[in-house]
């Protein structure tokens, strides 16, 4: 994901969040405290996505908990639910947090919206158990633990598009050839490289 695509979706997401505020606060959805949070979430899984501690299946963790959060079409989607369709996400983002934790440590995420003692995904570990069903926590699971699922051949793409993105930037660039290096073609007016 681009900074511009990052910025445009952050800011997309702070203005649907916002739009729900009273309606959510008016209610006093438990939930609220850690959906107000999801722009900063969001923000910091993008990028510890980028952080160079970690493996590529830690790595391809976070960046499908990334992917699930801006999908319109997961479990309980936001388009229908409004702000409660934020729950499975957020459920799975302390579980994610939780899973790296318990694989890297708590440094891995130490300084950022995800820390371990953050107050919004405490809130959301306490009420997971009883405002998911059993299929929502075990769908959920099987996105951290499988193997593969569909859609990592686009992540390995991304990484491999990455990779060979820094790697260019590493290798000094050819020279551009000189002007004394340079013919005519007879008839066509067209320089080429010697």
């Amino acid at each position: 994901m681009s900074p511009t695509e990052q910025h445009e979706y952050r800011d997309r997401l702070s203005r649907s969040i916002a739009g729900w505020a009273v309606h959510a606060r008016g209610r006093g959805d438990p939930w609220w405290d850690a959906v107000e949070r999801v722009p900063d979430y969001f923000d910091a899984l993008v990028a510890l996505s980028r952080h160079p501690a970690l493996a590529p299946r830690h790595r391809r963790v976070v960046r499908r908990t990334i992917k699930y959060l801006i999908s319109p079409l997961d479990l309980r989607s936001e388009l229908i639910y409004g702000p409660d369709g934020f729950r499975e996400d957020l459920a799975l983002l302390a579980m994610t947090c939780d899973w790296l934790v318990r694989e890297l440590g708590p440094a891995v995420l130490e300084g950022t919206a995800l820390a371990p003692d953050d107050p919004g995904l405490a809130g959301v570990r306490e009420r997971m158990g009883a405002d998911l069903t059993e299929d929502e926590r075990r769908h959920l699971e099987l996105l951290l633990t499988a193997d593969a699922i569909a859609g990592d051949e686009d992540l390995a793409r991304e990484d491999l598009a990455a990779a060979d993105l820094t790697a260019s930037a590493a290798r000094p660039a050819p020279p551009l050839p000189r002007a004394r290096d340079r013919v005519r073609r007879p008839g066509h007016g067209q320089d080429l490289p010697h």
